[in-house]
């Protein structure tokens, strides 16, 4: 695993949560700039990029430019072996019908 920041204080923690774990690995750089996280992942061989990979960007989309959010995407995607997924959440100010309210059917309850 290969996480990627550039808060000092998210990577503080991040590094704490990784510990000693050798699979995993805490880089500090920025998300918007996919050629140095590729190159920063490759040489630190985490992951391994001949292989398939889940690549996860969650709520980071804001942070991309309207105009270069596709492009960066993409230089990860391309980045990618074959075989491998991608995770991206957004978060949107689109208003949306609520779903319908919990009618505790499925209640874990035991009585």
């Amino acid at each position: 695993m290969l996480y990627v920041d550039s808060d000092p204080i998210v990577l503080a923690h991040a590094r704490a949560h990784v510990g000693g774990n050798k699979s995993a690995s805490v880089v500090e750089a920025d998300i918007t700039d996919p050629t140095r996280c590729c190159s920063t992942a490759k040489s630190l061989a985490l992951p391994r990029l001949d292989q398939a990979i889940a690549i996860v960007c969650t709520a980071t989309l804001h942070y991309y430019s309207t105009d270069s959010a596709g492009a960066v995407m993409k230089t990860y995607l391309d980045a990618a072996a074959s075989g491998s997924c991608t995770v991206v959440s957004h978060s949107s100010t689109l208003k949306t019908t609520a779903p319908a309210p919990f009618d505790g059917s499925r209640s874990n309850s035991t009585h």
